[in-house]
């Protein structure tokens, strides 16, 4: 058995340092789920603007239903909601393309440092 050395490699090696190639398909895999990860965020924040949209809305909807002298407020409020609504429809497409971009980058260095 291997004893631990000062930085806490075994035998002399640092575990944190290596410049060992990855296994096969290890490179593939990475990048195939920082993909997956990414667009499963840029889900849950379109998901969140159209929720937060929504609630907002039928908020405002309520108030006016509930108390007709406040239909000011209620209208605000409606008016909130149909912003975020507005702002999460423009800014997904946005995210699609700017998020595509910088994955084309990542994945051109990630096989530049493992594949030789």
């Amino acid at each position: 058995m291997g004893e631990h050395d000062e930085k806490g490699g075994k035998n002399g090696r640092d575990d944190t340092e290596s410049d060992e190639t990855p296994p096969a398909g290890f490179t593939d895999n990475r990048i195939t789920l920082a993909k997956e990860r990414t667009r499963l965020s840029r889900q849950r924040t379109t998901l969140a603007y159209i929720r937060t949209g929504f609630a907002s809305f039928l908020f405002g909807a309520a108030i006016i239903g509930l108390f007709p002298a406040s239909r000011l407020l209620g209208a605000l409020f409606i008016a909130g909601g149909v912003v975020a609504l507005a702002i999460g429809g423009v800014a997904h497409p946005l995210s699609l393309r700017r998020v595509g971009r910088a994955i084309i980058h990542v994945e051109r260095d990630f096989e530049g440092k493992y594949r030789r």
